[in-house]
C-alpha cells in the first residue's frame, strides 16, 4: 500500500518549496491509488504559533490539496500531531538504550561551542567528539547524583549506509563522516531526526516525498531504523526551490508565502499547476490538479540542480487561468479584493469580470486599474489638462451635452466623427471621465461592463465640472 506524507512544522507561513512538496506527495498518492496523511511535527514549543495548524490545513485546502488522513481528518494512525505521539518515542528509544545504540550524554552547550570553534581552527568540519559515548558506569551515575543535565545520543557506527532514491537512486553515505546525533532535547523532548524516523515507520509510511536538504536527515534516519530493525522508506529528495536571487526560499522570505501570492492576486489553479511542471518539460503546460495526476510521469524522475522561481511564468500561468475559470468561480476568489469598494451582489461582480476575463493578469489589479468597475473614479478635468489639451477637453464636453444612454456608444462615436476630432483625442477624454485613465479597456467594454446609464452619469458629471 502506497502511503506517503506532508509533515510541516507550525512555526510560519506555506512558502512556494513547502507546498511544492505537499503537492508532489499529493499527485503521487492519487495516482498510485495510495493514501495521503498530513501530520503536524509540533515539537519545538519555542517556534510553534498559535493556530497555525488550522492556518495550515485552511491554506491547503485553497490550494485544493486535501489529505486522505491525517491530522482534523483521523485515521487509524494517530496521533497525528508529533507532540501526542511522545510514548511510541520513548518506546523506541527503550528498544535503542536495550540495544546499546543510545547512551546519555552530558555535554553542556558550552562545551559543545568550544569543540566547535577548535574544529574550525583546525579546518575540520563540526561534528561531536563522542566524550561520553565510552563514559563508564560510575562517572554516569556520578553525573545523574550531580544534577547535570543530560540528553540520549545515538551511537553512529563507521559504515556505509545505501538509501533508494527516486530521483537519484542508489545514493551511499559514509556514515564515519557523520555525528553521534541526539535523540532528545536537553528539556526530554525527542529530536526532528529521530520522531520524524519513528512516526514515518510507525506510520507505515512507504515513500518519502521532501526537499533534498533533508538527505543528509535520511542517512541519519535509516541508521535508526536498521538499528530497530526495519527497512527504510523508499525517498525521493525534491530539488530545492530558490528565490528569484538563488537562495533556498524560507518561511521568512517575504513574497513567496501563500499568502503573499494569494495577496498579489494569484489563483490557486496558477500556484498548483506552476510547482507542478516548474523544473520539467510538460505539454501542455496548463493542466488543471486533475490532469496533472494523471499526466505527471513518477517512473522518469531525473535529478536536478536547484530550481529558480520564475515569477513572470507564474504571472503567465494566472492569466491564463484567469480567463479559463467561470466567472462566477472568479468572482469568488475577487472578493477579498472588491468587498470594501462595493456592495454589489456576486453575481453583478460576476457578469462585470466576465467582461474584463481576459484583460486582467491578477487580482491584485481589481482595486487598482480596475476599480472603476465599482465604483465612480474621483476625477476632474483639471487633472486630464496634463494629457490633453484644454481646448480638446472643452470640445469634448461641448459635443456630449444632450447624450442620453441608448446606445450610448454608437453615438459616441458619432459625435468623434461629427467634431472632426482626432479619436485618440476624443475617446481618451471620455475613458478618463469614465475609468480615472487615458489608457486601457476600449469604450464599448467599459459601457458594457459599468451599463450605460452609469456611464451617461458619469460622463455628464464629469464634464460639469469647470477646468
Amino acid at each position: 500500500m502506497i502511503r506517503v506524507r506532508f509533515a510541516p512544522s507550525p512555526t510560519g507561513m506555506l512558502h512556494l518549496g513547502n507546498i511544492r512538496a505537499a503537492l508532489l506527495n499529493l499527485l503521487f498518492a492519487k495516482q498510485k491509488d495510495g493514501v495521503f496523511v498530513l501530520r503536524i511535527e509540533d515539537t519545538d514549543k519555542g517556534r510553534n504559533l498559535e493556530e497555525a495548524e488550522k492556518v495550515l490545513v485552511h491554506d491547503l485546502h485553497w490550494l485544493q490539496i486535501f489529505h486522505d488522513e491525517g491530522f482534523s481528518q483521523g485515521g487509524s494512525y494517530g496521533p497525528y500531531e508529533q507532540s501526542g505521539r511522545v510514548a511510541i518515542h520513548q518506546e523506541h528509544l527503550d528498544k535503542l538504550v536495550e540495544s546499546g545504540v543510545a547512551y546519555k550524554c552530558f555535554c553542556s552547550p558550552e562545551r559543545l561551542e568550544k569543540v566547535r570553534q577548535e574544529q574550525a581552527a583546525r579546518k575540520e568540519p563540526p561534528r561531536y567528539d563522542r566524550a561520553c559515548r565510552s563514559l563508564a558506569e560510575e562517572e554516569i551515575e556520578q553525573k545523574i547524583s550531580e544534577n547535570c543535565p543530560w540528553l540520549w545520543r545515538f551511537k553512529i557506527e563507521d559504515e556505509k549506509i545505501e538509501v533508494n532514491d527516486m530521483a537519484r537512486g542508489k545514493v551511499d553515505f559514509d556514515m564515519s563522516h557523520f555525528s553521534d546525533f541526539p535523540i532528545t532535547r536537553s528539556d526530554g523532548s525527542f529530536s526532528f531526526v529521530f520522531a520524524n524516523a519513528i512516526d514515518d515507520l510507525t506510520m507505515q509510511i512507504s515513500h518519502v516525498i521532501r526537499g533534498e536538504d533533508h538527505l543528509s536527515n535520511t542517512a541519519l534516519q535509516v541508521a535508526v531504523l536498521r538499528a530497530l530493525g526495519h527497512k527504510p522508506p523508499t525517498f525521493w529528495h525534491l530539488p530545492m526551490l530558490c528565490n528569484e536571487n538563488g537562495i533556498k526560499m524560507s518561511k521568512r522570505d517575504r513574497g513567496f508565502s501563500l499568502n503573499d501570492l494569494r495577496e498579489s492576486g494569484f489563483l490557486p489553479h496558477a500556484i498548483v499547476n506552476y510547482l507542478a511542471i516548474v523544473g520539467g518539460s510538460f505539454d501542455p503546460e496548463i493542466q488543471s490538479l486533475e490532469e496533472l495526476t494523471e499526466s505527471y510521469n513518477f517512473e522518469k524522475i531525473t535529478s536536478t540542480g536547484a530550481i529558480k522561481f520564475d515569477r513572470k511564468k507564474l504571472e503567465w500561468l494566472n492569466e491564463q487561468w484567469i480567463k479559463r475559470i467561470n466567472a462566477e468561480s472568479l468572482a469568488s476568489y475577487a472578493h477579498p479584493f472588491v468587498d470594501n469598494i462595493t456592495p454589489e451582489k456576486p453575481e453583478t461582480v460576476a457578469k462585470k469580470l466576465l467582461i474584463v476575463q481576459g484583460e486582467l493578469k491578477t487580482l491584485a489589479q481589481l482595486p487598482g486599474e480596475y476599480r472603476f468597475l465599482f465604483e465612480n473614479p474621483i476625477t476632474h478635468p483639471s487633472d486630464l489638462a496634463q494629457e490633453i489639451s484644454e481646448a480638446t477637453i472643452n470640445s469634448v464636453a461641448t459635443s456630449v451635452k444632450n447624450l442620453d444612454a441608448e446606445d450610448l456608444t454608437g453615438k459616441l462615436k458619432a459625435l468623434q466623427k461629427d467634431s472632426g476630432m482626432k479619436p485618440r483625442e476624443f475617446f481618451s477624454t471620455i475613458r478618463f471621465a469614465l475609468t480615472g485613465a487615458t489608457r486601457g479597456m476600449g469604450i464599448a467594454e467599459i459601457i458594457k461592463a459599468i451599463g450605460a446609464e452609469e456611464a451617461l452619469s458619469r460622463i455628464s458629471e464629469f464634464f460639469a465640472k469647470q477646468l
